[in-house]
């Protein structure tokens, strides 16, 4: 989508009418290949963009959509908010890739802490000990497992929710 954009703002910036710009993009970026084939055979390319705007990840198309009709109605320019929302979605993406890269350490960690007490099982054997027996064979160590296992997946489930709902 972002290459989309940059390819159709891009040919407007040097010149070309939209209609040539639409079918020059179109070659190079396939979520505008409908509109082109429309717009060729003389059909309304708003429509066509605003149903394409629906899919994942295509949400520039509206803004396009509107801006085309706007263009075709008033004679306006469409190179401005084609290079607007280009920039947008391209601040969009750098911001998404940045804030996944952020986040992946703290799920790292989340995810070694719950992996953590399987280690300490195995260290406890290593040991000499019988750590399982130990689990499993009185309360007392019942309930450390039970807290254990109740503690250390409530602090997996809490960093990931923390990660999905800075992430998305």
């Amino acid at each position: 989508m972002v290459r989309a954009c940059e390819l159709l703002g891009g040919m407007l910036g040097l010149g070309q009418v939209p209609t040539t710009a639409l079918r020059a993009a179109a070659q190079q970026a396939p979520v505008l290949a409908e509109a082109a084939a429309v717009q060729a055979l003389g059909g309304e390319v708003p429509v066509v963009l605003r149903r394409a705007a629906a899919g994942p990840g295509s949400g520039g198309l509206a803004e396009i959509a509107a801006a085309w009709e706007v263009a075709e109605r008033t004679g306006a320019s469409l190179t401005a908010t084609v290079t607007a929302v280009s920039d947008r979605l391209t601040a969009d993406q750098t911001l998404r890739a940045t804030v996944e890269a952020e986040l992946s350490a703290p799920r790292a960690t989340g995810r070694l802490l719950a992996v953590l007490p399987v280690a300490g099982i195995a260290l406890g054997y290593l040991m000499g000990g019988d750590p399982v027996a130990f689990l499993t064979g009185s309360a007392f160590g019942q309930a450390c497992l039970a807290a254990g296992a109740a503690l250390g997946c409530a602090g997996l489930i809490w960093t990931e929710l923390l990660a999905d709902r800075y992430g998305a």
